[in-house]
């Protein structure tokens, strides 16, 4: 129950555009109570490398969360977790090495492709951007958020408004491919 209910805090905590404190000190809370029952457990070493993120102490949160996904390698969310910490902590080729690694054993994971992109474009490799958001696509081909994505891709960094509109064409003149 304590880490069904850990797990709910944390995509409460990590989704809100303000972290809530009372939630903040649940996980504490929790990551406290798991540990007692089992030191150095999957769960209190995620939650708290989450909470070192958010209290932007990288170092610690990177260790944490390698520490967690050495007991759960194929666990995204602590991925994506610890590929943010290693952007922040501007260690932007680990991050990049994660992504790609776990999307070659994890395809369909779609926090991941998101992560690797801003890598990219933060680092200005805008060809190497744009092959996660096809990579993306090939993965999600029903998606019209990817198409949508690969569109401000051309429009921010391309300047092609020609190439975006094409592919918002597309998804406006097929609902049947893409039906959101």
């Amino acid at each position: 129950v304590q880490t069904d209910l850990a797990s709910h805090l944390l995509s409460m905590f990590l989704g809100a555009a303000q972290r809530p404190q009372v939630v903040y000190e649940q996980l504490q809370q929790l990551s406290k109570q798991i540990a007692a029952r089992e030191p150095k457990a999957f769960d209190s070493l995620r939650i708290d490398g989450v909470l070192a993120l958010a209290d932007q102490r990288y170092p610690e949160a990177i260790e944490l969360l390698r520490q967690a996904l050495a007991k759960s390698p194929d666990h995204e969310e602590t991925t994506t977790a610890l590929i943010e910490a290693l952007f922040l902590d501007k260690k932007p080729k680990e991050a990049q090495d994660l992504a790609n690694g776990f999307l070659a054993k994890h395809p369909k994971a779609t926090g991941i492709y998101a992560r690797l992109y801003r890598i990219y474009v933060n680092d200005g490799q805008l060809a190497e951007a744009f092959r996660v958001l096809e990579r993306e696509a090939q993965q999600f081909p029903n998606s019209s958020a990817c198409v949508v994505r690969m569109a401000k891709h051309h429009i921010s960094w391309d300047k092609d408004e020609a190439k975006a509109m094409e592919l918002l064409k597309r998804v406006m003149n097929d609902p049947k491919q893409f039906p959101e």
